[in-house]
């Protein structure tokens, strides 16, 4: 594969395969589709309460709605919501509530 340098741009030359003018491309997706998969192993460290608060978390309850369904308190939810968002490896309850949907675990 050779690759010329120019004072303007790069030019490739017409040896170079398309896979490898893509490759950057398929190390992305290749980590995109990892990360994928270790979420999806993750839903099965969720408890079965946890899975609960997050079932009703997208279903639209707030806190306050998801302790009185669950006879416990605000707070023991939130700390359930801070388990789940470790656990996911994200940053808040709708992108726990995207990924739970987007893996199909309701």
């Amino acid at each position: 594969m050779k690759i010329t340098e120019t004072s303007e741009r790069r030019v490739a030359s017409p040896e170079m395969n398309l896979s490898a003018m893509h490759a950057p491309g398929y190390q992305v997706i290749d980590k995109l589709q990892e990360r994928i998969s270790q979420n999806r192993y993750a839903f099965n460290f969720l408890t079965c309460r946890e899975r609960e608060v997050l079932r009703l978390v997208a279903d639209g309850h707030t806190d306050r709605m998801v302790a009185e369904t669950l006879v416990i308190s605000p707070r023991t939810v939130n700390r359930h919501l801070s388990n789940i968002f470790s656990k996911l490896d994200v940053p808040g309850r709708t992108a726990a509530v995207a990924l739970a949907l987007r893996q199909e675990l309701f």
